[in-house]
Order: C-alpha cells, then sequence, then structure tokens
C-alpha cells in the first residue's frame, strides 16, 4: 500500500484473513479493520474496532519503496475467547432409576478441557459415570447421586479455569397404585374414589 504524506488514517479498502471486504457498520466512523499511521507517518498500524473470533488469520502489508523495490511483512493474529457456559443450569433434577446427563457445555477458543468433582472428590469415566462433551452421563441414576457437582473447564494454553457448581436432587418418579379393575357406582348419585400416587 502506498501511503499519502500527510494523512495519518487510511480506509482504503479492508480485507479479512479469507480476502473479503470488511464495509463499515451504519453508524461506525471507521470499517472493523483500518490503517493507521503513527510514530510520525514512520510506521503504520493494522486497528481492530472489535476484534472478532473470525478475524483470526494471517495479515499481510505490502509497501513500494521505490518504483522498483516492493516490501513487505506479514503478521499472524489469533483470537481467544474466554471460557462460556452454554448450557449448565446450576440445578439439575434427575429421575432415580433413569440414565441422566448433568448439563455442562462449554465453548472457548482455544477449546477448554472438562473434568467433574462430586462433593469435593474427582470423578473418573467409569461404568455408570461417563464424562461427555455435553456433560456428565450418570446411568441409573440411585438416591446416592444427590450433591454437589463441580464442573471444572481448563485452557491449557492461556491458563484460564472456570468452574460451575451443580446442585443435582435426585426425584423419586410418581407411581399411581393400582385400581381396581371394576368399580361400583350407583346411577344418578355422585362418586368418588381416592387414587393415590
Amino acid at each position: 500500500m502506498t501511503i499519502p504524506p500527510k494523512a495519518t488514517k487510511y480506509y482504503y479498502p479492508q480485507y479479512d484473513s479469507k480476502g473479503r471486504k470488511l464495509p463499515a457498520k451504519a453508524g461506525q466512523s471507521s470499517p472493523p479493520i483500518y490503517t493507521e499511521s503513527i510514530a510520525s507517518g514512520q510506521a503504520l498500524a493494522l486497528i481492530f474496532n472489535s476484534l472478532q473470533e473470525s478475524m483470526a488469520g494471517v495479515y499481510y502489508c505490502a509497501a513500494s519503496y521505490s518504483v522498483t523495490e516492493q516490501l513487505g511483512a506479514s503478521v499472524s493474529v489469533e483470537t481467544y475467547v474466554a471460557i462460556t457456559w452454554k448450557d449448565a443450569p446450576e440445578d439439575q433434577r434427575p429421575i432415580l432409576g433413569d440414565d441422566y446427563i448433568v448439563r455442562c457445555e462449554v465453548t472457548a477458543n482455544p477449546p477448554a478441557t472438562v473434568d467433574w468433582l462430586r462433593n469435593g472428590d474427582p470423578i473418573k469415566s467409569s461404568g455408570r459415570y461417563v464424562i461427555e462433551n455435553r456433560g456428565l452421563l450418570i446411568r441409573n441414576v440411585s438416591e446416592s447421586d444427590d450433591g454437589l457437582y463441580t464442573c471444572r473447564a481448563a485452557v491449557i494454553s492461556t491458563g484460564e479455569l472456570a468452574k460451575r457448581v451443580i446442585r443435582v436432587e435426585v426425584q423419586i418418579k410418581p407411581e399411581v397404585q393400582k385400581l381396581p379393575l371394576v368399580l361400583d357406582a350407583v346411577e344418578g348419585q355422585s362418586f368418588s374414589y381416592l387414587c393415590n400416587a
């Protein structure tokens, strides 16, 4: 790019790392990515108004020193997205005897690894407990599965660690007691029968 002598901001067409042209948004005075002269015109900076994950990639700067000499440099831009709880309700109620996933979905870039604690003790994948992407699968839920579960997400490369404590209360499915096959009632009179669950 050729730099005109007295200007400080340049709004030439800007492109993201995939070669797509970036238009300025309505009400925005400059595009999402633009260049700006700094250090009294001795350097050119690439400015991101609001860095988005999609803007990651390799950016290339080209300049002409003279009619015959072309200069260039590239820079790799990496974006990081903090750990975010996507689907991790803090109160969950599985039904006794059912298979149940204690939901804890996280998003992060780089991706996070997830592990689990139950009442402060680490949970390992076993026959009854299976750690999945969506959460912790508990097979054949029992009353002893009541408790506080901690879903921990860690991004090793950034050192970020986040925890979500989830209270699990096992519920007992209501059962209707068997009704007699035949109930006798007198025509024209009110009738009721107590059904217990």
